[in-house]
């Protein structure tokens, strides 16, 4: 019998039996609980609403810092709520549980437990306490509101001021790099000048311009060059010429001669020519001897005193001297010209590798500037959002709703205890009944002898009644056995 299910209609044979308990524990728990329910000790509760308001001044203009969701803010606001500091601040602002002697860290926790927050839709919130003075509970209220929006204001000035100060010192560390690489990108272009990619078009025109430059000496050199030759065999003539009328010192002659071949080798060799040291030498000898000789005649002087009156022939001279001046400085402005050619050559050769260094200069100073313009612009954003803090002119909480005097406990209430009364009573009364269908052994329904017996019930005899009183069990049972047929 204990192993069968129950069904719906044993439930209700159950209730019809056990009718009477049910209905004495119905009546008699009630009466017991609801006094003892009306009884407890009273909780009053009071609550405020807060709504956050949106900055005054529109965000595309000035965009706050300090986040407003409510939603991802609700655990910092309930710390804040909850925080020692402030709970502290209230109890001894109204010289809450006064009465006690409990440690500070008990009255903290006592109060803490009756606040309650809750999110009322997207922009606002609840705070909510319980105790047991009505106007103790109203003061807790405004008292916790009051300084936690006090404290709110503080602290959304203190995240801006930190935001504009963090800012500040990014700031200045960008401003510091980005001020080290412009002075590296200056002293980079001042020491490769003439080799950086933008110079290097002017560099390609100069080289083309000495090549060009560099011709047209070459040209005018080789030209001086043949003109020296000629007069200076027109001068060796003209002085043959000159000689042969009169009867010239041999010395003199022969000095003549190593002079207008030192003149020819010097056109065509260097001063470092064997031929020319050689020849210097034997003219510095020869001079010697003719000075020697010039002390006891008067020939020499008065053979080159004749030479110098002849005007052809010192026009020749002077012609060899200008000639010989003018291919002197060609070869310094040809030797200038190729050291200069040289150099070029080596600025543009060297421009390609310039050209990377300085695209990773120039990188790396853009990047710097880039961010550099963008923690500005933060910067800017920052204060602008510190001052609005500061002004009060941000998001800021306001009390929609203020914490009203409660005139009516919410503890106990009525209508719970009364429905809990009644629940307890009538399930502690069917309950009660059930439990005696199972302590209490007997055959009510065919199916419980079968479940005992194992065999078939043929037949049942309803009950009999009579004038007499009813005591105990009517119904009787018989059992027939199919077997014993």
């Amino acid at each position: 019998m204990q192993n069968r299910q129950f069904t719906i209609q044993d439930y209700l044979d159950i209730l019809l039996r056990r009718w009477q308990l049910i209905v004495i524990l119905f009546v008699i728990i009630p009466t017991i609980i609801i006094p003892i329910g009306l009884k407890l000790p009273k909780k009053y509760l009071s609550s405020t609403l807060i709504m956050v308001e949106k900055q005054q001044v529109p965000s595309e203009y000035i965009k706050t810092t300090v986040a407003v969701d409510i939603a991802e803010r609700m655990q910092t606001i309930s710390q804040q709520i909850m925080s020692r500091s402030l709970l502290e601040k209230v109890i001894a602002t109204l010289n809450i549980y006064a009465s006690s002697k409990e440690p500070m860290d008990l009255k903290v926790e006592r109060l803490s437990k009756n606040i309650n927050i809750q999110v009322k839709g997207k922009n606002a919130f609840t705070i909510s306490f319980k105790g047991d003075d009505p106007e103790m509970v109203m003061k807790v209220v405004n008292t916790l509101t009051s300084l936690f929006i006090d404290e709110n204001l503080k602290i959304r000035e203190q995240q801006a001021a930190g935001t504009s100060e963090f800012l500040e010192g990014e700031l200045k560390s960008i401003k510091d790099k980005l001020e080290s690489r412009e002075k590296a990108l200056k002293e980079y272009k001042t020491q490769h000048i003439g080799e950086l990619p933008e110079q290097q078009q002017a560099n390609l025109a100069s080289l083309n311009r000495f090549q060009l430059e560099l011709q047209s000496i070459t040209d005018a050199l080789r030209s001086a060059e043949d003109r020296l030759v000629i007069i200076q065999r027109q001068s060796e003539d003209r002085k043959k010429e000159l000689e042969s009328k009169i009867d010239v010192n041999p010395l003199q002659k022969k000095l003549d001669a190593l002079r207008t071949s030192l003149a020819d080798l010097q056109t065509r060799y260097t001063d470092k020519y064997p031929d020319i040291t050689r020849m210097k030498n034997e003219i510095k000898e020869t001079e010697e001897k003719l000075k020697k000789e010039m002390e006891s005649t008067k020939e020499e002087i008065m053979g080159d005193l004749y030479l110098r009156r002849d005007p052809l022939y010192q026009n020749m001279l002077n012609q060899i001297k200008n000639v010989e001046f003018e291919i002197s400085t060609l070869r310094e402005r040809q030797k200038s010209i190729l050291e200069q050619t040289k150099l070029y050559h080596q600025r543009v050769e060297n421009t390609p590798a310039r050209e990377q260094q300085l695209l990773t200069l120039n990188r790396d100073y853009e990047n710097l500037q880039k961010n550099y313009n963008s923690l500005l612009n933060r910067k800017l954003e920052a204060q602008l959002s510190e001052n609005l803090e500061k002004r009060q002119k941000g998001e800021r909480f306001r009390i929609v709703d203020p914490a009203n005097l409660p005139q009516v406990p919410y503890w106990p209430d009525k209508k719970i205890i009364l429905l809990a009364a009644i629940g307890l009573g009538l399930g502690t009364g069917f309950g009660l009944a059930l439990l005696l269908e199972f302590i209490i052994p007997g055959f009510k329904k065919p199916h419980d002898v079968e479940d005992v017996i194992g065999l078939p019930v043929f037949a049942t005899i309803p009950n009999f009644f009579s004038n007499a009183p009813k005591k105990g069990l009517n119904k009787i049972w018989f059992l027939i056995n199919k077997r014993n047929k």
